[in-house]
C-alpha cells in the first residue's frame, strides 16, 4: 500500500465524533474530517495508521498499489 499519513490523529477521539465514511479502497477506509469537512484532505484508516491523508477524494486503486 502506498499511502502517506500527513498528520496522525487519535482514532478513538475521531471515531467518537462519528465521521462520515466516504469509501473503502483495498481495505483502507476514508472518512470526511468531522470538524473541517471538505476543507481538508480525507482521514485514512489503514488498520495500522490513522490520520490525515494526502487525498482530497477517494483515490483510485492504481494510486494505492
Amino acid at each position: 500500500m502506498n499511502i502517506k499519513i500527513t498528520k496522525r490523529y487519535n482514532k478513538q477521539k475521531v471515531m467518537a465524533t462519528k465521521p462520515t465514511l466516504m469509501g473503502v479502497v483495498i481495505g483502507i477506509k476514508f472518512y470526511e474530517h468531522p470538524v473541517f469537512g471538505d476543507e481538508v484532505p480525507l482521514i485514512a484508516d489503514t488498520g495500522k495508521q490513522f490520520g490525515l491523508s494526502e487525498f482530497w477524494e477517494i483515490p483510485p486503486l492504481i494510486e494505492l498499489i
